[in-house]
């Protein structure tokens, strides 16, 4: 209140002081997909299909993959071409699937395959290798789109539930699970 001419008044203010923030309009971070194809071609075509509604990084092979998934800590899904110079797909999943790192080993990952006749015997080493589903080219727009909402979604779930685990709903304190966990981390 302010004193004016002896009476208390409200201070005036501009309207725009007065709006409840937007919560809409902070920005929300995309879910990160990464795309590992040697084929550019292949790379631009799912960017442009999943791009609106994801942030993807692309990787031209397996161990650039490889690399960009240990520097980024948000990736929630992995796309991988089969065939791939340096470390192609399967060797990509092996890896991915031994990794300590429990972020990095539970990661969906959706083999991009050929004509579904011709790659049957791709498909069953992909699976053996810990491959969680499969993309056959050409892919479907609207199928891949569901697809990677899916996964995304249910990695993110799965991250949320650990993260929950690990944390006293009352304290908001670490517990057993997360000093567990850590230290695990720490040895690997």
């Amino acid at each position: 209140l302010q004193q004016r001419n002896g009476t208390m008044h409200k201070p005036e203010t501009d309207a725009a002081d007065n709006k409840a923030p937007n919560p809409s309009a902070q920005p929300t971070q995309k879910p990160h997909v990464l795309v590992v194809d040697d084929s550019r071609l292949i790379r631009v075509s799912i960017k442009k299909v999943i791009g609106a509604e994801f942030n993807v990084i692309e990787a031209g092979d397996g161990e650039e993959g490889w690399e960009k998934l240990l520097a980024d800590k948000d990736v929630q899904l992995i796309l991988t071409d089969a065939g791939m110079p340096k470390l192609d797909g399967f060797e990509l999943i092996e890896r991915i699937r031994q990794s300590d790192d429990q972020r990095i080993a539970k990661t969906p990952i959706i083999m991009i395959t050929g004509a579904e006749a011709a790659e049957t015997h791709v498909k069953q080493k992909a699976m053996s290798a810990g491959a969680t589903d499969f993309v056959t080219k050409p892919f479907d727009k609207t199928q891949l789109v569901a697809r990677v909402r899916g996964y995304v979604k249910a990695n993110q779930t799965q991250r949320n539930l650990a993260e929950q685990s690990a944390v006293d709903p009352l304290t908001k304190a670490r517990n057993h699970r997360y000093l567990l966990h850590r230290g695990e981390q720490e040895l690997a």
